[in-house]
């Protein structure tokens, strides 16, 4: 429980004095995230990889709440980071973790030993269609993907996913985690907020 209040979920590989990795998945991913890339363990473990996930607003087992911003996931990281008395740390930001990694830089830039970001966005233009949309209304339209975890995590057949074994089971498990396991029902709020958020200006 964090010292605003709320519940924190996050997961922790746990190898002690194993160099210390921040994971921020993509838009919509719970704080089991890491595990979409758990086909790399064999070459982490060899290196000595710790890795780190807190979830966010509204996704897996967290519940959503309409005010929280980037600054709130900034508390929660650290206070999480502390719990498990980590200091400095390896940042790793994939897709729309993009944003999230530019505020945590911002907010604790002592604490960062490297970032790294993977085919990852910080921000979107004003012009972008959703945007200009109202929260509500977006969040109806991604209502159908967020019902459907398959849909929301579809890939191209002839796509570079499709060459690793389980990924797209791995990815619709992840998607069932994030949208469903607390009961959510498909609630879509918490990736409109997600996305809304790139509208937000980035980080400086």
């Amino acid at each position: 429980t964090s010292k605003e209040g709320r519940r924190v979920h996050f997961t922790d590989t746990g190898e002690k004095g194993w160099r210390p990795i921040l994971f921020i998945g993509g838009v919509g991913t719970s704080g089991r995230a890491p595990e979409l890339v758990a086909f790399l363990d064999t070459m982490r473990k060899r290196l000595k990889l710790r890795i780190i996930a807190v979830e966010r607003n509204g996704l897996g087992d967290t519940a959503f709440d309409p005010g929280w911003t980037f600054a709130d996931y900034n508390s929660e990281t650290a206070q999480v980071l502390d719990h498990l008395g980590i200091g400095k740390f390896a940042l790793v930001a994939i897709s729309g973790g993009g944003a999230y990694a530019g505020h945590i830089v911002q907010a604790m830039p002592q604490r960062i030993a490297s970032w790294h970001m993977l085919a990852a966005v910080s921000t979107a233009g004003a012009d972008v269609e959703r945007c200009r949309q109202d929260e509500a209304t977006f969040a109806a339209r991604l209502g159908p993907q967020v019902a459907a975890p398959r849909v929301w995590w579809e890939m191209p057949k002839d796509g570079v996913s499709a060459h690793v074994r389980g990924f797209n089971d791995r990815t619709a498990d992840e998607g069932a985690r994030a949208f469903f396991i607390a009961g959510q029902n498909g609630d879509p709020r918490g990736v409109a907020r997600e996305y809304k958020r790139f509208c937000e200006p980035p980080a400086d």
